[in-house]
C-alpha cells in the first residue's frame, strides 16, 4: 500500500499527460492491478465510501487480509449490505494510514486527474 500511496502522490504532482504516461509505464504489477480494479467499468463494488464513513461503527472481527480479496468479494456479491460495509470498515481500520486510498479505489477514482485514455496509452490492452 505504501507503493500505491507514493504512486498517487507522484501522479498528483504533475499535470502533464506525457509525464503521467511515463510514470505509468514505470509501475509494478501491483499498481497495474490497482488501476485495473479502480478504472475497469465492469468491476462494481456496490458500496460507497460515503456509506462506509456514515456507518463507521459497523465492523466485523476478521477483516480480509488482502485488498484484492476484499474487492473481489464485493464485485462477486459475496458481501452485500451491512456485511460489505463491515468488511470495508474493518479493512480500513486495520490499514488506517491508507483509508483515503482504499475509499478512492472503492469510489473508482484515485484523484490523480488521469483518465482511461492516459492509462490506455501507457498500458494498451490492460
Amino acid at each position: 500500500m505504501k507503493e500505491l500511496k507514493e504512486f498517487v502522490e507522484q501522479m498528483r504532482d504533475t499535470s502533464s499527460s506525457l509525464e503521467k504516461v511515463e510514470i505509468l509505464k514505470q509501475q509494478s504489477d501491483f499498481i497495474k492491478k490497482v488501476l485495473e480494479y479502480t478504472y475497469n467499468p465492469y468491476k462494481q463494488y456496490y458500496v460507497t465510501s460515503k456509506t462506509c464513513k456514515k456507518n463507521f461503527n459497523i465492523r466485523n472481527t476478521f477483516p480480509d487480509e488482502d485488498l484484492f480479496d476484499l474487492l473481489d468479494d464485493l464485485t462477486n456479491r459475496n458481501l452485500t449490505g451491512h456485511d460489505a460495509i463491515a468488511a470495508v470498515n474493518s479493512f480500513t481500520n486495520v490499514n488506517e494510514e491508507y483509508e483515503d486510498l482504499i475509499h478512492s479505489i472503492i469510489d473508482k477514482d484515485l484523484k490523480t486527474r488521469t483518465g482511461a485514455k492516459v492509462i490506455n496509452k501507457a498500458f494498451p490492452g490492460l
